[in-house]
């Protein structure tokens, strides 16, 4: 995408109200970047990005009604043009995967400085691609397991999580709990989960996991 002579045109779209007002504090301060907007909603932020038009989205992946997988996944269907830099908490080898797999074009941590945010919004305009030093790594890890066939069977971020979460110990209940699902709905990931991995049980699928580098 070719920048106009004007200032940056940042989208943020961050769930929690103080990271985001931080956010807009802290990029309204920089020469050569506006925020055009803000949201803390899935939904909300496809339509912000068609009335506003901005350059770059600044994207949480965990947002209510819409997560921002999908939300990345949508703009870059519709609109080839605008940068999408995500900024999570998330260093997991499936966040990352996926997110790249959707066409992010920077993945950072919220453990960036705000001169290396800046700098990132400035250098994914310019059409470079920017990773995390963390994230870079997982990238890595994700190709060399993609490379030796040890993907997975294609488990999602969500079923990743739960293979996390059952290696920790924790029940049905105490995952839907973690994660603001239902035990039905963990119930119904673990068989997928069972069945992706040529696993008989939790157990085992587990043992599957943690051979094959998915989870830690």
């Amino acid at each position: 995408m070719l920048v106009s002579d004007g200032p940056i045109r940042v989208l943020i779209v961050e769930d929690h109200t103080l990271v985001r007002e931080g956010l807009v504090a802290m990029l309204e301060a920089e020469d050569g970047i506006d925020v055009a907007g803000e949201c803390d909603d899935g939904e909300v932020a496809l339509s912000k990005v068609a009335e506003l038009e901005p350059d770059v989205i600044l994207l949480d992946l965990r947002l209510p009604s819409l997560d921002g997988l999908e939300v990345l996944k949508r703009v870059k269907a519709d609109r080839t043009d605008v940068r999408v830099l995500v900024l999570t908490v998330h260093d997991e080898q499936a966040y990352v995967g996926e997110a790249v797999m959707a066409g992010a074009d920077g993945y950072l941590l919220k453990t960036v400085s705000h001169a290396e945010l800046a700098d990132a919004i400035r250098r994914v305009c310019k059409g470079e691609a920017v990773l995390h030093p963390a994230v870079a790594r997982t990238a890595l890890t994700g190709l060399r397991n993609l490379a030796s066939g040890a993907d997975g069977g294609n488990l999602s971020v969500r079923e990743l999580e739960i293979l996390t979460l059952l290696a920790q110990g924790l029940s049905n209940r105490e995952i839907g709990v973690r994660l603001e699902i239902g035990v039905e709905t963990v119930k119904t990931h673990i068989s997928s989960i069972l069945h992706k991995l040529d696993a008989v049980d939790r157990t085992q699928a587990v043992a599957v996991a943690l051979r094959k580098g998915l989870i830690d």
